[in-house]
């Protein structure tokens, strides 16, 4: 499996964004996969947008959680940076974008 942004995904790393911005010791953050396969994320989690499985509150909400923290991550006064290894489609290029700083790998 690789790492998918689903809901869950979202409203806790808007959690430890808040955390970490609260924290006056840490200066910068930095964005980065834990796999060792060559991917950056595999992009959103296609369950939560196919509509059977999903329901109008639902959709909003996933969209509420990922646009908020994608604003906090671009607005946050830290320093911040995505360390791209390999591949980057869709919500991980959404929030690589929202970084004040991207590194690639050349396979990224």
């Amino acid at each position: 499996p690789v790492n998918t942004m689903g809901m869950d995904f979202w409203k806790e790393l808007r959690a430890v964004v808040d955390d970490l911005e609260a924290d006056k010791e840490v200066r910068a953050m930095i964005f980065q996969s834990g796999l060792k396969r060559n991917v950056f994320t595999a992009g959103l989690d296609i369950q939560e947008l196919y509509a059977p499985n999903s329901s109008e509150a639902r959709y909003r909400e996933f969209w509420t959680a990922l646009t908020t923290t994608l604003v906090k991550i671009y607005s946050t006064p830290k320093m911040t940076a995505a360390a791209i290894k390999g591949a980057c489609p869709a919500g991980g290029c959404c929030l690589s974008l929202c970084c004040d700083y991207r590194v690639i790998t050349a396979d990224g």
